[in-house]
């Protein structure tokens, strides 16, 4: 966003919390300008517009720039898989590589000169590591993939409650990314966000 459009943006949270918003000097709004605009550089206009739309609708209060980026992770994230089908990649991925440690102490020999176990081996490593990057940073490590398959439903049901809560927080701390907010069909859909439609309000 340039300075301008940050500038518009802030006149319409004002706008639109009149009486609620504390009168600041010249030199303090310059600061809170830049601080808005160095935040939201990389940010498309048109994705932060929608987030302060959105913020309008739970924030009683001026919307704060902390507020804005809540809203800018939570568009983001409904871009990402559903944390379902992630956990199914995992459980799927951890069956594999369980069948696969079996053949761990196999010696016999495959086409292209691998034992059976270093072939085991090689695959449960591509296994673990052609997981998408939020589960494998939820996994942590091959054994674990490994023994998650182990557990029974419970334990599963457990484990799958731990995924669940590490994605939202995985996904709330992932840097914002300007091309996956501006194909968002929020953003890149909706022509009530083109600045020539934008309600235009006086400072």
């Amino acid at each position: 966003m340039t300075i301008e459009e940050v500038t518009a943006l802030l006149q319409q949270n004002n706008a639109m919390y009149a009486g609620r918003v504390p009168t600041i000097t010249v030199e303090l709004a310059t600061v809170q300008i830049g601080i808005w605009s160095a935040t939201l550089a990389d940010v498309p206009a048109k994705a932060a517009q929608a987030a302060l739309v959105r913020a309008f609708t739970v924030c009683r209060s001026p919307v704060t720039l902390a507020d804005l980026c809540t809203q800018l992770h939570a568009m983001q994230a409904e871009a990402d898989p559903p944390a379902g089908l992630l956990w199914d990649k995992i459980t799927t991925a951890a069956h594999r590589a369980r069948e696969n440690k079996g053949l761990y102490s196999y010696t016999g020999r495959t086409a292209d000169g691998r034992t059976i176990a270093e072939a085991a081996r090689d695959a449960n490593k591509e296994i673990f590591e052609s997981l998408p990057a939020p589960a494998r940073a939820w996994v942590g490590k091959l054994q674990t993939l490994i023994d998650l398959d182990g557990e029974d439903q419970t334990g599963k049901g457990f484990r799958r409650r731990d995924f669940e809560k590490f994605y939202q927080e995985y996904q709330a701390t992932q840097p914002l990314d300007p091309e996956k907010l501006a194909a968002l069909p929020c953003v890149a859909f909706n022509p009530s966000l083109d600045t020539a439609n934008r309600p235009q309000v006086e400072a």
